[in-house]
């Protein structure tokens, strides 16, 4: 009788075991897929001067004064910040951020050395950045120098992201350049 009464309790307490097992696992599986739907949310874009710096506030379109020297055949070097935000709830891993200027712009270089810089065949300048982890709320930018070409009035610059477990991210923007006329004093 003593070994009935052994029985019973590993009986019970085995089945005490397997449906916490049951209700824990349940729960894994719950936080699992609630992890697996959190993606990083990126947004490229200029930044504008005097706003906050937020994902909402990158634009695709932005007017820049170039200054020109007298004569010239090209503008004086102006410098441009590009910028990159994950406003999602993720970390955007091995972040590859790359800059294509259209073949009108061939004097184009990132600020301090930074950034790989190749042009291809169509004459079209890539920089790249990376890899970088670009955690959810927050953003890094990029400061692009160049020169613009005698005639240039505007240019599409291609911004693309790519990072693990992504596809391949595109965004169109467009830059207008307004001429000055370098003078002795200042610009005019």
């Amino acid at each position: 009788m003593f070994s009935w009464l052994d029985w019973q309790f590993v009986e019970h307490a085995s089945w005490i075991v397997v449906i916490l097992a049951g209700i824990f696992g349940v729960i894994q599986i719950t936080l699992v897929l609630r992890e697996l739907r959190k993606r990083a949310k990126i947004k490229m874009g200029l930044l504008l001067p005097n706003v906050d710096r937020k994902p909402e506030n990158l634009a695709s379109e932005r007017t820049i004064a170039t200054p020109w020297p007298m004569g010239g055949s090209q503008s004086e070097q102006i410098k441009i910040p590009f910028g990159i935000a994950n406003n999602g709830d993720r970390s955007a891993e091995d972040l590859y951020h790359e800059l294509v200027f259209p073949s009108t712009i061939y004097s184009v270089s990132g600020a301090e050395g930074e950034g790989a810089i190749s042009r291809d065949p169509s004459g079209q300048v890539h920089i790249v950045w990376g890899p970088d982890h670009l955690h959810p709320r927050s953003g890094l930018t990029h400061y692009v120098f160049l020169n613009v070409p005698e005639q240039t009035t505007d240019a599409t610059v291609v911004s693309k992201a790519v990072f693990k477990d992504s596809t391949l991210l595109e965004a169109k923007l467009k830059l207008d350049f307004q001429a000055r006329t370098s003078r002795r004093w200042g610009y005019r």
